[in-house]
C-alpha cells in the first residue's frame, strides 16, 4: 500500500482540475482519431488488414470509458474535498491528506502513458495507410 503523502488542499483542487482539464483535451483528441480512422477505413488507400482498423476501433472506446471512469472518480474525489473542507475550515488545511489522492495521481498517470502510446500506434498506422501504392510494395 502507498503512504499518501501530504499535499495542500489548494493543490489537490488545483490538480483535479488540471486533470479534467486534460481528460476534455484526450477525449477530444481520441474523438479526432476515431474520425481519422474512419476516413481511413472509407476513403484512404490503406493497404493493411482490416484488423487494425478494428483494434483502433476498439482502443478508442476502451479509452473513452476510461476517461468517462476517471471523470466519474474526480468528480467524486472534488465533492468529497469540498464536503471535507466545509467540515473542518480553518483546522490547518495545509497538513491534512487525502487518501485517495495517489490513487488517482496513479490512475491518471497511467492512462497518460496509455494514451501516449495508443497515438503513437496510430500515428504510424495513419503514416502507413496514406502512403502511395507504390511505396506500400
Amino acid at each position: 500500500m502507498t503512504v499518501a503523502e501530504k499535499v495542500p488542499l489548494p493543490r489537490l483542487h488545483q490538480e483535479y482540475h488540471l486533470w479534467m482539464k486534460e481528460l476534455h483535451f484526450f477525449e477530444e483528441e481520441i474523438v479526432l482519431f476515431e474520425n481519422l480512422l474512419n476516413q481511413i477505413k472509407d476513403f484512404g488507400p490503406c493497404y493493411t488488414s482490416g484488423a487494425e482498423i478494428i483494434f483502433f476501433q476498439h482502443q478508442f472506446m476502451m479509452q473513452k470509458t476510461v476517461v468517462e471512469n476517471l471523470r466519474s472518480e474526480l468528480q467524486e474525489a472534488e465533492k468529497k474535498l469540498t464536503r471535507f473542507v466545509h467540515a473542518i475550515y480553518g483546522m490547518g488545511l495545509g497538513s491534512i491528506k487525502m487518501e485517495n489522492h495517489v490513487t488517482l495521481q496513479e490512475n491518471i498517470n497511467a492512462f497518460k502513458k496509455s494514451h501516449a502510446q495508443l497515438k503513437n500506434k496510430f500515428r504510424l498506422f495513419e503514416i502507413a495507410c496514406r502512403k502511395p501504392a507504390s511505396a506500400v510494395s
